[in-house]
């Protein structure tokens, strides 16, 4: 028995051995070739992470069919983004390898490529990429000016976040592994290099080969244009016929101005400004958008007429058939005058080659003898001049002058006169980082506000200019309208400028008034009547030629034309930002309506902000008014919120040691945005103010109540509703006092206890809670409850909640029918989610 055992132990200790063997016999192979090849598997890798990334990125169509298609298209692109900073890690690797474990004369001259190669990739990947096809093919459209300040400012400086760092710098962790593998393998590891170098090259290759196509179908030539534009005149001048007179017309272009930036449009401000002080003479819109983020697009649609004003709003601009609009006027006996600040080089400002040229008397301020290089921009000021010098032939019947404007574009302080440096503070005050952007990466805090300072600057400087022309106009004798645009918007606060691929609702939402003078007003009644009401309803640059016509007394034979001048405007569901990105996606922007889009083979791209109008608009008056936008804890984010909700939330926190109601919800940081300064530097209060209080104690509800009639007066605090939730010990005076006040006193039902009580109703301490501590609150001034949409069951069941009013909070909606209308009926406010840039 002892000699089986130890034979049968003598044939295990002989076998461990062989498996040893054999297991290093088919390890060591691969070993070998990952010494071999360390950085080409590396490369190859990253390689085809991006390869596959790429793949799915350009049929974006098919990914949208899927349920979870926007988080899906999330984490691709975050892959994407992922895998070319891992690269460019690699080649960190290499660099820092090929100087420690290789001799300094055979890899110095690799070193510098690696370098090289370093450098394009931060600046093209990081820049270029993110521009968007249609952002570059719009240098070529742009004048020299506008074309290289666009260039400086992308590739002045790198911005990498401190995650897209530690992402890049990850690979260096790599610099052991590689040391012990190369140990003993001599110099040999310099041919692995190359080939992952090539692997690198390869990919670069493809992807600016790939870029430059898409580029290149998204430009076309200016003949392309000019061709297109005269065959489709010639064809729309059979249409037209001249109706009646019409009155003399000044057309202000402006540039790169958002409606919510310009100060008409803003609070009035302790410094005065030029627009405000006759506000009440101006007929201001407040709903229209332009076509595009960039200026020879958006022109090109608004200064030609559309034969399918729905339609055309689904077709690239390469695409149109429609009729150069200043044709028509010039041919129709308007006498059209086009003065331009823009150009600075022969033919490169397009809209004064195909539209001024067509005007009677052609004035460019800028013209072909100076160069983007030596060459000395006139500011505004000369197209005022420019302006004062002809404004005689306003004396004039028939008259319609064009003034093209540049301040506003960037750098916005370097097209303004220095002397009107100045900064008001209403575009954005001096307050905390996280105060003004909340979690938003901001990059070098001081640049960012300096721009933004320039940028209001600008607002100003523009401001006074409209001034001086309106004053002009007002002073004439013979009937004058004065119209005033933005060709598109400006997203100074997110950095992003005017670039549609990263697009924003500032891109699009566009400033847009009218001024009749005295004279005008006495021989147009009816169109002055039109234009005022008008002003609240939907329009868009579209259909900017309707208005022009309808203005000069010209008709269309085939279609009722979409001017602002008609009393049945009604214009159709509008679309914008019609393009191709650099993977060849078909985009749109839903402005009105999303449906559409998807019956086109369009993809809806779009900032949040829309998607929520469009279910706000869905819903009648009471019912949407009822809407509040979900946690808005920074002064941006509440100005967008406020501009679609009559409604918003606010988490406040009371410091009782400073006295202070603070915006934000701990375990945040204190963000240091006073609920005073969102009063006082966000929009006027139209409807309910809902602030859920995060810390409520006996003593800082005294405070709470002390800090709010300072903030609110008497006829205001029916719309302040106060969520609180139950604490030990809670004196009920103090909400009784509240109420008393004129606050709406809510209880706020903790989201975890409603859902456990929604499943389980019979719980002792959710039995308690309807039998003894909601009654009771309710005889304090308690008037509702607040409580998430999935504890509704367990709210509906409390015989004391049945008397209460409703605070809704569905973080879950997407469209209007995820909206439950008999719900939105029963409750007294429905806070919804909005995502911003400046969440916190």
């Amino acid at each position: 028995m002892m000699h089986v055992e130890m034979q049968l132990c003598n044939d295990v200790l002989q076998k461990k051995p062989k498996r040893l063997t054999v297991l290093r016999r088919y390890v060591k192979p691969w070993l070998d070739f990952l010494k071999k090849y360390f950085f080409t598997i590396n490369a190859a890798g990253a390689a085809l992470l991006i390869a596959v990334t790429s793949f799915l990125q350009g049929n974006l169509a098919y990914l949208h069919q899927f349920r979870f298609a926007d988080p899906l298209i999330h984490v691709i692109n975050k892959i994407d983004q992922i895998g070319f900073l891992v690269l460019v890690g690699i080649l960190l690797l290499m660099v820092v390898s090929a100087l420690g474990f290789h001799k300094p004369g055979r890899s110095k001259l690799m070193v510098f490529f690696f370098l090289m190669i370093f450098i394009l990739t931060l600046v093209a990947k990081g820049k270029f990429d993110n521009m968007g096809t249609d952002s570059m093919a719009e240098i070529i459209h742009a004048n020299s000016q506008e074309s290289g300040d666009f260039i400086e400012s992308y590739l002045s400086f790198i911005k990498l976040s401190t995650k897209e760092a530690l992402v890049l710098f990850c690979p260096l962790l790599l610099v052991p592994v590689y040391a012990q593998l190369r140990k003993n393998m001599g110099m040999a590891g310099l041919g692995d290099i190359r080939i992952a170098l090539k692997i690198i090259a390869v990919i670069y290759l493809l992807t600016i080969v790939h870029f430059f196509y898409q580029m290149a179908a998204n430009y076309h030539p200016i003949d392309y244009f000019r061709d297109r534009l005269e065959a489709s005149t010639a064809q729309a001048m059979l249409g037209m016929e001249r109706k009646r007179d019409a009155p003399n017309v000044v057309v202000y272009i402006g540039e790169s101005t958002s409606r919510e930036t310009l100060p008409v449009y803003t609070p009035a401000s302790s410094l005065p400004d030029p627009l405000q002080e006759i506000r009440q003479d101006l007929i201001l819109y407040t709903d229209v958008v332009t076509s595009f983020s960039h200026t020879f697009p958006s022109l090109y649609r608004a200064f030609t007429l559309s034969r399918e004003p729905y339609l055309d709003q689904f077709r690239l601009i390469k695409d149109l058939h429609r009729a150069n609009s200043i044709a028509l006027l010039s041919a129709f006996d308007m006498e059209t005058h086009w003065i331009s600040n823009q150009n600075l080089v022969g033919r490169w400002d397009w809209n004064s080659e195909l539209f001024g040229r067509h005007a009677r008397h052609l004035q460019v301020l800028n013209g072909a003898e100076r160069t983007y290089s030596n060459g000395t921009r006139k500011t505004d000021r000369a197209l005022i001049a420019a302006y004062r010098q002809q404004a005689e032939q306003l004396d004039r019947p028939r008259q319609m002058m064009f003034l093209h404007s540049y301040a506003g574009h960037g750098d916005y302080c370097k097209n303004i006169p220095r002397d009107e440096w100045r900064v008001s503070g209403q575009i954005l005050p001096p307050l905390p980082q996280k105060a003004l952007f909340g979690d938003m990466y901001v990059g070098d805090l001081r640049e960012r506000m300096e721009s933004i300072k320039c940028y209001d600057s600008a607002m100003s400087f523009i401001s006074k200019n409209l001034r001086a022309v309106i004053d002009d106009v007002a002073q004439r004798k013979m009937p004058v309208v004065f119209l005033y645009f933005a060709d598109h918007g400006e997203e100074v606060f997110e950095g992003t400028s005017h670039d549609s691929r990263r697009n924003s609702f500032r891109h699009i939402e566009i400033p847009f008034f009218i001024y009749f003078n005295a004279a005008a007003r006495k021989a147009y009644p009816d169109l002055y009547q039109a234009a005022l009401a008008n002003r609240d309803k939907p329009y868009s640059l579209e259909w900017l030629s309707d208005t022009l016509l309808d203005l000069a007394g010209i008709e269309s034979k085939d279609r009722a034309l979409l001017s602002v001048f008609r009393p049945e405007l009604h214009a159709p569901k509008r679309y914008a930002l019609r393009r191709t990105d650099i993977r060849g996606n078909q985009f749109i922007l839903a402005v009105d309506d999303e449906d559409a889009s998807s019956r086109h083979a369009l993809l809806n791209q779009g900032h949040d902000y829309f998607r929520k109008r469009r279910i706000y608009n869905a819903f009648p008056g009471a019912d949407k008014n009822k809407f509040c936008a979900y946690r808005t804890n920074s002064l941006l984010k509440y100005r967008e919120a406020a501009s679609i909700f009559k409604c918003v939330e606010v988490d406040i926190t009371i410091d009782a040691n400073a006295g202070k109601l603070y915006a934000y919800r701990p375990p945040q940081k204190n963000n240091h945005l006073q609920l005073e300064d969102m009063l006082r530097f966000g929009p006027p209060l139209e409807g309910h103010m809902l602030l859920a209080i995060s810390n409520p104690d006996n003593r800082n509800l005294g405070l709470l109540q002390a800090r709010l009639e300072r903030l609110f007066a008497p006829a205001q605090r029916a719309r302040v509703v106060l969520e609180i939730p139950h604490f030990e010990g809670l004196d009920k005076a103090h909400l009784q006092r509240l109420a008393n006040a004129g606050y709406q006193l809510f209880y706020a039902l903790p989201a975890d206890f409603g859902l456990d009580c929604a499943g389980n109703p019979q719980r002792a301490d959710c039995q308690r809670f309807g039998r003894d501590i909601l009654p009771s609150l309710a005889q304090a001034g308690v008037r509702g409850i607040a409580f998430d949409i999935d504890a509704y069951p367990f709210v509906a069941s409390l015989p004391a909640a049945s008397k209460l009013q409703y605070s809704i909070k569905d973080l879950s909606v997407r469209s209007r029918d995820d909206i439950d209308r008999a719900m939105l009926a029963r409750s007294n406010t429905y806070s919804l989610p909005y995502r911003s840039a400046f969440d916190y």
